[in-house]
């Protein structure tokens, strides 16, 4: 294994591969409805019969697109926080690029612990909206 000081830089080829691919699929979405049952069925729903955390996330992304934030939160509501984390996720580091921001940057130390607490808190925060989706009432679609 390599020490840290002997790693090349990534490259950007991935990231932008992963760009262009948000790009068509966000393209494809909005311009095909999935209101009108055009995907395949959510396999959560096929085989338990239970939403899971991201059930409703292709409609709600579909409002997001055609700029109804309302329709995105009624779809899904967990969905919609992570959509907003990423963004500023997104504009925190337009900002350190842009280098507004000098030595904005967490120490290489804290670096993975950070990393694994956002994964548990991202985890634990699905099941319990699982939990909370597939046991209360709906109000209209409800949380789903």
């Amino acid at each position: 294994m390599k020490n840290l000081s002997e790693r090349k830089p990534p490259t950007d080829n991935g990231k932008h591969l992963g760009i262009a691919g948000l790009v068509t699929g966000g393209v494809l979405l909005f311009s095909i409805n999935p209101n009108l049952g055009v995907y395949p069925p959510c396999p959560s729903q096929l085989i338990f019969g239970l939403d899971c955390p991201l059930c409703g996330g292709l409609r709600g992304t579909y409002s997001l697109l055609h700029g109804d934030f309302g329709g995105l939160v009624d779809h899904n509501a967990l969905l919609a926080v992570l959509y907003s984390l990423g963004f500023m996720w997104v504009l925190f580091g337009m900002v350190k690029r842009l280098s507004f921001v000098p030595n904005f940057e967490i120490p290489a130390k804290h670096r993975s612990a950070s990393l694994i607490t956002l994964a548990v808190i991202l985890v634990v925060a699905m099941m319990f909206f699982t939990i909370i989706r597939n046991v209360t009432p709906y109000w209209g679609s409800g949380l789903g």
